[in-house]
């Protein structure tokens, strides 16, 4: 059995650390809602950063990114790009590679998706 302690809800993000505006918006409003939901709502948090462009996040980029610029409690997640495609399709997040301006990047939906039903994190379970 797990304790209360353990128990979260989920504040999910779709993006990539080179985004140029709406991904640095969105991640500080991410930080901006652990704070409220948990100080004003004495709910507990796991929030998470699901790049959509891990040919150049890598897992220490995602890390840095985080950490540095926003909150160190936010997960961030990568893996083969199959995954978070169909990841991103089972919670209807859009993105494509775009070349602009002699680089590319990422277009993407830009919604936080908040799961209010409980996460077990943290867990030693038996």
């Amino acid at each position: 059995m797990c304790s209360k302690e353990c128990v979260r809800k989920v504040l999910l993000y779709f993006g990539y650390t080179s985004s140029p505006d709406i991904g640095p918006e969105q991640v500080q409003l991410m930080a901006r809602a652990i704070d409220i939901l948990e100080s004003k709502q004495n709910l507990k948090v796991l929030p998470v950063f699901v790049t959509i462009d891990p040919q150049r996040d890598t897992p220490s980029q995602l890390r840095a990114y985080l950490e540095d610029q926003f909150n160190s409690r936010i997960v961030g997640l990568t893996g083969p790009v199959a995954a978070i495609r169909q990841m991103a399709q089972e919670y209807r997040v859009y993105f494509k590679k775009v070349e602009e301006d002699g680089g590319d990047i990422v277009s993407h939906s830009s919604a936080v998706h908040a799961f209010l039903y409980d996460v077990l994190y943290g867990c030693n379970s038996h």
